[in-house]
């Protein structure tokens, strides 16, 4: 058995989602400023928010989706995210009693935050049309009551008589909450919602933003209070999360850039748990793939913002094409296998674009939609043998035009949900789709095996 017992709060709103990550980026940008070394999770499957956060934290983002993962599989996630850590931040993609339209087991930020046994911190907006101030104070008093609420940020909070008056009120009913912070409006300053943002464009949103976002946390000991109330949080007993360490050691370049990060992270971070070490890489800037490596990952990313970009990049083609025609292997999810595809296309472009000619099939464009479920591979691959469950996100925005050798559909549990693929044992497995490692920690071994076996070219 483990003990999880790093310091951890979770955040959750009382209505806009998009204010609790405002929160937690000016939180956790105010943590690395005063020296603490910080690791977040998300509840659910936020690919976007995960790439913003990444870049704040300078660390892997958690998933913490019920739809993949047990309690047990969850709380051995946060483990892993707290190793090394002063502080871990849990961030909802809810409101504080949301269940995202499922009912499921911890599928309300309330419950995650009562599962993980983290102090719940309620982010919200003061400015609240529609309602009067008394109404205002009866809706956060009753949450904060229900939900054991440990901690009260108000956000967007003008500078006025009115909500000094408001703020004291507030203050005064709220004598149980150990800590109320108020979080000034930043109008014009900062993007709003910064959650808004798309997920390409999350390395351009300047530390200036960042900045701005984590003021107020500098001012009167708040990171202090936060700690302190952090530090509340129980040790845990949790199972040992499976570690397989491997008698050769594993390189995996990891395609990282501007167009391509979209995957759940948590697989970065159990590999890295498991003495994996990723080198990363750039297909847009970037004229070959690292020589050290034996695999190749190519994550999904914005291939239709950048694909003239990717396709002028005639070196890093040729540099792919020759790794793969010399034995190497490649793991490819979404927008990634219209790259290695021998064409593909894009609605609102009139011209067709050449992949790298991996993948035997044309691919295009399509509405991006997102089913998070339990698939069946029908076929073998290097995460396991034939009829393999895996936990995965599939993603309806490519989708294989073609029939072809090694293309065909995994069915979810759902009966609704469809994960296109194209598997070449042995050397390539493309998804359409995102795999999660820690819903399925069996093919961890399976996966490090594939890594260090010969070149089969």
């Amino acid at each position: 058995m483990k003990v999880l017992g790093v310091p951890r709060i979770c955040l959750t709103s009382s209505e806009n989602p998009s204010d609790a990550l405002d929160v937690a980026l000016g939180l956790a940008h105010g943590l690395r400023k005063v020296g603490k070394k910080i690791a977040i999770c998300v509840h659910r499957t936020a690919f976007a928010r995960s790439a913003i956060l990444k870049r704040l934290s300078g660390n892997p983002i958690s998933c913490l989706d019920p739809n993949l993962l047990t309690e047990e599989q969850i709380l051995e996630s946060l483990y892993v995210a707290g190793l090394g850590v002063d502080c871990l931040l849990i961030v909802t993609s809810e409101n504080m009693l949301d269940t995202g339209g499922t009912g499921d087991a911890n599928s309300r930020p309330v419950d995650i935050a009562a599962l993980s046994r983290s102090p719940l911190f309620l982010v919200h907006r003061c400015a609240h049309p529609g309602e009067t101030q008394e109404q205002v104070l009866l809706h956060l008093t009753n949450h904060i009551e229900k939900c054991s609420v440990k901690g009260l940020f108000l956000t967007q909070c003008e500078e006025s008589e009115a909500v000094s008056a408001w703020t004291a009120s507030l203050k005064e009913r709220l004598s149980r909450t150990t800590l109320l912070h108020t979080i000034p409006a930043h109008s014009g300053k900062v993007p709003h919602p910064i959650s808004d943002v798309q997920h390409a464009s999350a390395p351009l949103i300047p530390r200036s933003t960042f900045d701005i976002l984590s003021e107020s946390f500098l001012k009167d000991s708040v990171l202090d209070q936060v700690l302190s109330l952090a530090r509340q949080a129980p040790g845990l007993q949790i199972k040992d999360p499976r570690r397989v360490l491997h008698r050769n050691k594993v390189k995996i370049a990891l395609a990282d850039d501007i167009c391509f990060s979209y995957l759940y992270q948590d697989n970065v971070r159990l590999l890295q748990y498991c003495g994996v070490e990723f080198i990363p890489f750039s297909p847009l800037t970037d004229i070959r793939i690292p020589k050290e490596a034996s695999v190749v990952w190519l994550p999904g990313g914005y291939v239709t913002a950048y694909a003239h970009e990717l396709t002028q990049n005639v070196q890093m083609y040729r540099s792919l094409r020759s790794f793969y025609d010399e034995g190497g292997k490649l793991i490819v999810e979404s927008g990634s296998t219209a790259y290695l595809s021998e064409k593909f296309s894009i609605p609102s472009m009139d011209d067709a674009f050449s992949g790298v000619g991996i993948i035997p099939t044309s691919v295009c464009a399509g509405p991006e939609r997102f089913s998070v479920d339990t698939f069946t591979l029908p076929v073998p691959s290097f995460l396991g043998e034939k009829g393999l469950k895996v936990g995965a996100a599939a993603a309806s925005a490519w989708q294989f035009v073609e029939e072809a050798p090694g293309v065909f559909s995994a069915k979810g549990s759902n009966g609704d949900h469809q994960l296109q693929a194209y598997i070449e044992k042995n050397r390539v497995m493309a998804l359409q789709g995102f795999f999660h490692l820690g819903a399925t920690p069996r093919c961890i071994p399976e996966l490090l095996a594939f890594c260090t076996s010969q070149k089969t070219g």
